[in-house]
């Protein structure tokens, strides 16, 4: 509770107006999620409700894309589709390029080691298809209350209930043979409890998953969708997908473009539940799913263009709580209304875009705000002349990932904490403040820019901006040193694929090598602020 609740609101996800959505219009105002009182004490600790994977705001993010161009906007007068799922380079790689033929198979693409069929982006001869994260909220967590006298019941708000329970053994390989380890699952109306397993969480914790709920048909749906040679063929195949939240691409040889959202969304009694919620009471259980025909689709769309970035489907308030990275939406869309028609070389090079769409928001009030600063106005300058593309060459690039590092930092730990604060420099959790920061970005004396550790001063957003470019050249020129060729991105932004074993055998590491991009580029470049 190191913020309340009235801070958390402040932070939950919210969808600026006019941003960019896969499908449909984009929004015309504002809108957000709240979370409301559960009834019951704290469930979660502070560093746990950033961090956790119940967490009301999803963490962890990913930077895949995919963008499709119909005939009339490409200069050979065909589609033009461009994908990219995107994530963590390591050894083994994820996916592998195969080709299965044979029987009523013939396609290639990316496949996941020991999966059938192609998953992640294929093409069959007729349609091709990619796949980004779909974002939905399709997982709930209820903690439970078993019976004092009996842990084999819990409470629900008809009394008493026996738990589901199953026992299992796993062997688990051992010099000379293996040994055995006993497991005890308990099940209740709401899913398994995972506490048992899963330390960070709550006791008592259960998960409502509909991958858990009966048959799963996914995988009938992805090898139909390897077959499928319409649109309407691709789109009944992605019905039969249950657990996944994704949106796919598609374009077929006839010129024809599309976008399916495919996800299993609850229909809650209470609405929306950002966090845990009580397990005894049923006033927060599902009653239904959202039917596959409401879920948002495209087909060749009047622009002549459908492009994922994470972002969400459509103005709608049911598919979810976290779409948070729409800058590369943003940048995309600036592309995508410069001309009329794109080269597949364009277009190839727009998947590799590195032009920096965050950087279009804050190097101006950077400029503004500390071009009166003697020590500052050099660099202000800098920026200010910069072309904001996040290219290996760039020294620019370094400062102004510094400086939104300690925007951040200096902006939301007074606030948050500095445990939270913390969290946010992991993976690609770096998105959720700089979403905050930019919802009050045109606000410069309201928001979270006060400090409200100084009592005696109201700082305002130049302020913060001041400090924080400060912070940054100390950073940067205590690491890299004051010769500014050596701050050039692709010297301190490098990319090392690792295998298992590369801690201690090193040479079967792969890189490191420089790399492009942040995590706000197309072109994804995400990094650890503490070891880029």
């Amino acid at each position: 509770d190191h913020a309340g609740a009235a801070t958390l609101n402040r932070l939950l996800p919210w969808v600026p107006a006019g941003a960019p959505v896969i499908s449909g219009e984009a929004p015309r105002a504002e809108t957000a999620v709240t979370v409301r009182d559960p009834g019951t004490r704290t469930i979660l600790s502070d560093e746990t409700a950033a961090a956790g994977p119940y967490s009301p705001v999803l963490m962890r993010q990913r930077a895949s894309n995919w963008m499709i161009f119909s005939g009339s906007r490409t200069a050979t007068g065909k589609a033009v589709f461009t994908g990219s799922p995107d994530l963590e380079a390591v050894i083994p790689s994820l996916f592998y390029l195969v080709h299965l033929k044979g029987g009523s198979y013939d396609v290639i693409g990316g496949s996941i080691a020991g999966l059938p069929g192609v998953h992640a982006v294929g093409f069959n001869g007729r349609i091709a298809w990619s796949i980004t994260v779909g974002n939905g909220d399709n997982v709930d967590f209820f903690i439970e209350k078993p019976d004092p006298a009996n842990p084999d019941r819990y409470l629900t708000e008809n009394g008493y209930r026996n738990f589901t329970v199953f026992n299992d053994t796993i062997k688990i390989k051992v010099k000379g043979g293996f040994r055995e380890e006993k497991l005890t699952i308990r099940v209740s109306r709401h899913g398994p409890v995972i506490s048992a397993v899963m330390k960070a969480f709550p006791a008592n914790c259960t998960m409502l998953w509909p991958g858990l709920m009966g048959r799963d048909g996914s995988m009938d749906g992805l090898l139909t969708l390897n077959r499928a040679r319409t649109f309407a063929e691709f789109r009944s195949a992605l019905g039969m997908v249950r657990g996944a939240s994704v949106h796919l691409g598609y374009a077929d040889v006839d010129g024809n473009i599309g976008y399916q959202y495919v996800s299993t969304l609850p229909v809650r009694k209470g609405g929306e539940n950002p966090v845990a919620m009580p397990g005894e009471r049923g006033a927060h259980d599902w009653t239904g799913f959202l039917p596959y025909e409401r879920h948002p689709y495209e087909y060749n769309p009047k622009k002549g263009y459908v492009a994922s970035f994470n972002q969400m489907p459509e103005t709608a308030p049911f598919y979810g709580t976290a779409f948070f990275l729409f800058e590369r939406g943003y940048r995309f869309e600036e592309m995508a209304r410069a001309k009329k028609r794109f080269t597949v070389d364009e277009i190839r090079a727009m998947q590799n875009d590195t032009g920096s769409h965050l950087a279009k928001r804050f190097v101006p009030l950077i400029a503004a705000a500390c071009v009166k600063d003697s020590s500052l106005a050099p660099y202000a300058k800098r920026l200010a002349e910069w072309d904001r593309f996040v290219s290996t060459e760039s020294a620019e690039a370094t400062l102004f990932n510094a400086f939104i590092t300690k925007l951040i930092g200096n902006t939301f730990t007074d606030e948050l904490g500095a445990k939270i604060v913390d969290e946010f420099f992991k993976d690609l959790f770096v998105s959720i403040p700089v979403q905050w920061m930019i919802r009050y970005i045109d606000k410069p004396d309201g928001g979270f820019w006060d400090d409200i550790s100084t009592k005696d001063a109201r700082e305002t957003r130049d302020d913060m901006i001041v400090k924080s470019m400060k912070d940054a050249i100390v950073q940067v020129t205590e690491k890299f040193g004051k010769n500014e060729k050596k701050w050039a991105w692709g010297r301190v932004h490098t990319m090392l694929i690792k295998h298992p074993l590369g801690t201690v055998l090193p040479f079967l590491n792969l890189g490191p090598y420089s790399y492009a991009g942040d995590d706000f580029t197309i072109h994804a470049g995400w990094w650890d602020r503490y070891n880029p």
